[in-house]
């Protein structure tokens, strides 16, 4: 599914650090593209292993960028600013 909705426009994967971003960039060219590493023994979270953006193509067109982790995402402004930019 996700790959559909992905289409021929860009993707971009933002979260935080170790949550596997990169793997699903893999995943979705169908490729291991991104270095990825086993989550950790002593909790099972993921590892921050990328350290850089990354313009990766799809294989059904499109582009998918995969990013850094973030250390939090959060939005301000949403109460109008959601509003303004997506009507639905």
């Amino acid at each position: 599914r996700l790959a559909a909705l992905a289409g021929s426009g860009t993707t971009v994967l933002l979260g935080q650090s170790g949550a596997g971003k990169s793997t699903l960039a893999n995943t979705l060219i169908g490729r291991q593209a991104m270095e990825v590493r086993a989550v950790r023994d002593m909790d099972g979270k993921g590892r921050h292993t990328t350290t850089t953006r990354n313009l990766l193509t799809l294989p059904g067109g499109g582009v998918l960028i995969d990013t850094p982790g973030l250390r939090g995402v959060g939005l301000w402004d949403a109460g109008t600013g959601v509003d303004r930019v997506f009507a639905e």
